[in-house]
């Protein structure tokens, strides 16, 4: 079994329902394919995980609607066996991805149809392992500099994260305010 920590921006609202319930897919669009997302533990995952409950925060949307929209970051602990990650960060994962995409004839800017083709690249890759990938890495654009100063991605690149597709493998272990 291999441990992977990661930290996650939410509200105090949705934070109370993980607590209670564990983490759940996203109905959101995402970016990748249907995942618990997690800032990979590195030097500046407190300040991503900060910089992107701020910045969806200010899109009234997503926590327009709970009770506690204040935020919170929660620091999590994803436990699976080896064989069941992936890093999609690495050139053959990249260029296989890509054509998918290509003999698909997606439209590479539209959400939907980019995380179709990572599911796809996914279901494939369990299928060829004979077994489920339950958490993969990615690398993602950060957040927003309005919200996320400290992070430049001039600087370090875009940031890591953990995509986990098996919400009952993930632990939270602690957790901090946001302001």
């Amino acid at each position: 079994m291999t441990e992977y920590h990661g930290s996650h921006g939410t509200s105090r609202s949705r934070a109370a329902e993980i607590a209670r319930h564990g983490f759940t897919l996203s109905k959101d669009q995402v970016r990748r394919s249907k995942a618990v997302y997690l800032w990979k533990k590195c030097r500046n995952w407190t300040v991503l995980a900060k910089g992107w409950y701020r910045q969806q925060a200010s899109r009234g949307r997503l926590y327009a609607r709970d009770a506690d929209s204040r935020g919170v970051v929660l620091y999590a602990l994803a436990t699976v066996p080896t064989v069941n990650y992936i890093d999609l960060c690495d050139q053959e994962a990249i260029d296989a991805i890509d054509e998918i995409a290509d003999i698909a004839n997606i439209d590479k800017s539209d959400r939907e149809q980019i995380a179709a083709v990572y599911e796809r690249y996914l279901q494939e890759t369990e299928r060829r392992l004979g077994n489920p990938i339950d958490i993969y890495e990615t690398e993602v654009a950060p957040p927003d500099p309005v919200f996320c100063q400290e992070y430049s991605i001039k600087l370090l690149g875009a940031p890591r994260c953990y995509c986990v597709r098996k919400p009952a493998v993930l632990r939270v272990y602690d957790s901090e305010e946001t302001e």
